[in-house]
């Protein structure tokens, strides 16, 4: 399944001790309107001083494909003062490499005095288009942003279980090191494995399933 499968974001809390979620409310907190005719998914939320900002992706179209319609998404920016109220602030934000390109998950940190923003993208013309690969962009302001994929230091391997796809990465930094998690061929069907970076684009290393 995709990440930006669901049509509407919505929230939830944790109760009993933090043992369970339990959704604040039957619809969502961001969803489908004028600006966003298809779908929201995939939020990205982080704290930023007195605010909480979103990155999240949406449908702004569909495209007529030889398999079939396809619905065109990228990502987008929100800020909130509570986390249910959210105010639309930008996007897309990312340029587009080539016609009916879809992004999608993305992966939000700081770094220095910016941002960095890892994310997956994929054409959408015929199947093999649609195998994803990861991304990054840097920003100074987590609105505007800059394409920087030929340094992410990182691709699909040359066979294998993510030889024909690598998407969804998540960060943790542990012991001075960035840790890439991502999933594989089939959207993770044919694994999740790890890379470790050499430097903030990279995501070089050691790779596990």
């Amino acid at each position: 399944s995709d990440v930006c499968s669901s049509d509407l974001i919505g929230v939830a809390e944790l109760v009993d001790g933090h043992r369970r979620l339990e959704r604040l409310f039957e619809g969502p907190i961001l969803g489908q309107d004028r600006e966003h005719p298809i779908l929201t998914g995939g939020p990205f939320v982080v704290v930023d001083g007195d605010r909480l900002r979103m990155w999240y992706c949406s449908g702004t179209r569909w495209a007529a494909t030889q398999h079939g319609p396809e619905p065109i998404y990228t990502v987008f920016h929100a800020e909130s003062t509570d986390g249910i109220e959210w105010r639309k602030t930008g996007g897309p934000l990312l340029a587009e490499a080539f016609a009916g390109e879809v992004i999608t998950a993305p992966w939000v940190v700081r770094d220095g005095g910016g941002w960095l923003m890892w994310y997956s993208y994929r054409g959408s013309e015929t199947q093999d288009a649609k195998r994803y690969r990861i991304g990054v962009a840097a920003s100074c302001d987590g609105v505007n942003w800059v394409r920087r994929d030929d340094e992410v230091g990182f691709d699909r391997s040359a066979s294998g279980w993510d030889s024909e796809m690598a998407c969804y990465p998540g960060f943790h930094t542990h012991e001075g090191r960035r840790i890439m998690f991502y999933c594989g061929n089939h959207v993770g069907r044919g694994g999740i494995g790890w890379a470790v970076a050499s430097d903030p684009f990279a995501a070089d290393g050691e790779e596990r399933t």
